[in-house]
């Protein structure tokens, strides 16, 4: 039996808190054959949705370090292999020698990336603390080639063979068992899927809407999450709002709208790994996105889960690779297939999990368990 640690800033009980990844984490790990699980901290079920944001977590971490939200004293890792330790640079780096068991640090982003590109005042104090977090990981898993790469760059000292690339999972319960039938292509049904209207591209959406419509394409759009400015309303945009995934019938109504799209529009400016990518897939709809950031790491080079825009393509562009994605109904069914395997097969936590397992089996044949 191997035991490890599950050591997160982020509350792992709540499927809101970071967009839900530690706690789909934590459950893939805790599903694994041969492997005992131990939450270090403080953390419990939220009574109340408490909402993590993207940019807002190295400063939240930070802060959360800085009052000694989870202190030495609250941990302890005797007799664990490994600690797995998601999107927690500041954390790691503040409790430092207090953690004797081997560290993964699992990643998505670096500070200078932040900054660069989602212009927010990322503290010094953030950079400091990720190289701390690097010198004390025994491996640094990222969740893209693209941020693997860079970390590197910004950090030398991060030597090459403590790296590895492990994409995320999908943030979803009960996911399809097969691809859901898709409503006829009489009328292309796109779907639009994040909070912040700007930085992931809305008014290219609605400019894509627009330039099909030109084109004589009958086109719906359908956003989640974000709010539509009142000037840009269109008749032909269906705006859901914010989905609670820990919400039925929120998840329910996002299951829907999954199963319901033709096509996942994503022309964002800045980007991490967007799971969204994986959430589409697992309902058979094929995403049209723009290349930028970690994005690359989930999708199919050979266009089996949609297709990579150059960042900065306007919504004729759009307009134009989705007519070629769905004017041949057979071929479109078959994209929906195989945008639904290449999730099953590269995007799920259980996939992310099995993989994990393997690095921490490689690390304790090089470490003394205590």
């Amino acid at each position: 039996m191997m035991r490890i640690g599950f050591l997160s800033v982020h509350n792992p009980y709540d499927r809101n808190s970071f967009s839900g990844t530690p706690y789909y984490m934590l459950r893939a790990l805790e599903a694994q054959s041969g492997l005992e699980v131990r939450v270090l901290g403080r953390h419990s079920p939220p009574p109340t949705r408490l909402g993590g944001r993207l940019i807002t977590r190295l400063e939240s971490a930070v802060s959360g370090a800085r009052r000694k939200d989870i202190g030495c004293e609250d941990i302890d890792d005797r007799g664990l292999h490994g600690i797995v330790a998601p999107v927690s640079s500041s954390l790691v780096a503040h409790l430092g020698d207090a953690l004797t068991a081997p560290v993964l640090l699992l990643t998505d982003a670096t500070p200078q990336f932040l900054r660069e590109f989602y212009s927010k005042p990322i503290p010094p104090e953030a950079d400091e603390a990720e190289a701390r977090a690097l010198s004390r990981a025994v491996r640094v898993i990222y969740s893209s080639d693209y941020m693997a790469a860079r970390a590197q760059a910004e950090f030398p000292e991060l030597a090459p063979s403590r790296i590895h690339v492990i994409p995320f999972g999908v943030n979803l319960d009960g996911l399809p068992e097969t691809p859901p039938e898709k409503p006829p292509l009489d009328r292309l049904e796109l779907l639009f899927i994040g909070q912040d209207w700007v930085r992931k591209g809305g008014d290219i959406a609605l400019a894509t809407l627009d330039a099909l419509r030109d084109s004589g394409v009958a086109a719906h759009l359908t956003v989640i999450g974000a709010t539509v400015p009142e000037a840009l309303a269109d008749p032909d945009t269906t705006v859901l709002g914010y989905l609670d995934k820990n919400d039925s019938t929120d998840a329910a109504r996002l299951a829907e709208a999954l199963s319901h799209a033709h096509v996942l529009i994503l022309p964002t400016r800045a980007d991490c790994t967007p799971m969204v990518v994986a959430e589409a897939n697992a309902h058979g709809c094929p995403v049209l996105i723009s290349d930028t950031g970690g994005i690359a790491t989930l999708m199919d080079a050979r266009g089996r889960n949609g297709r990579m825009l150059p960042p900065g393509a306007d919504g004729a562009a759009y307009a134009t690779i989705l007519r070629g994605m769905t004017t041949d109904p057979a071929a479109y069914r078959q994209l929906s297939k195989s945008s639904f395997e290449h999730c099953r097969t590269r995007l799920t936590w259980d996939v992310w999990a099995r993989d994990i397992v393997t690095v921490l089996q490689d690390i304790t044949k090089l470490e003394h368990i205590p």
